[in-house]
């Protein structure tokens, strides 16, 4: 599995062991990652010190997560694209970061059900 990192490669296997040191360089990383599994098949992950924004990309169709613990439909998180771009996504299609390993570790594992593993919203 290829990730894409600042314009940078890195090649993913499905081990925890891997996964976990992927996980680690994102430890303090603001910004845009990719993670792809064939051409069709992709995760982009935004990345800001306290959520991730998330977005899985299969053939044609697009999912994002959804938070349900958040309440206020009004709250926004900023994230910065790698152009350089800052958008802004409601706080509740973001998830903790926290859950950065195990969105990594589902999405290695089990790239064609991704979105049966994590709550999302179409």
């Amino acid at each position: 599995m290829k990730v894409t990192i600042k314009n940078q490669i890195y090649y993913l296997s499905n081990s925890s062991d891997a996964i976990n040191e992927i996980t680690q360089k994102l430890k303090s990383f603001e910004g845009e990652i990719w993670i792809e599994y064939t051409e069709e098949i992709k995760l982009c992950l935004l990345l800001n010190q306290e959520r991730i924004y998330l977005m899985y990309l299969n053939n044609e169709d697009y999912w994002t997560a959804s938070d349900e613990s958040v309440k206020d439909n009004s709250l926004v998180e900023e994230f910065i694209l790698e152009n350089g771009q800052v958008d802004e996504y409601f706080l509740k299609e973001t998830l903790p970061r926290k859950s950065l390993f195990t969105i990594i570790e589902k999405f290695v594992t089990n790239p064609s059900n991704f979105m049966e593993v994590i709550s999302y919203s179409k």
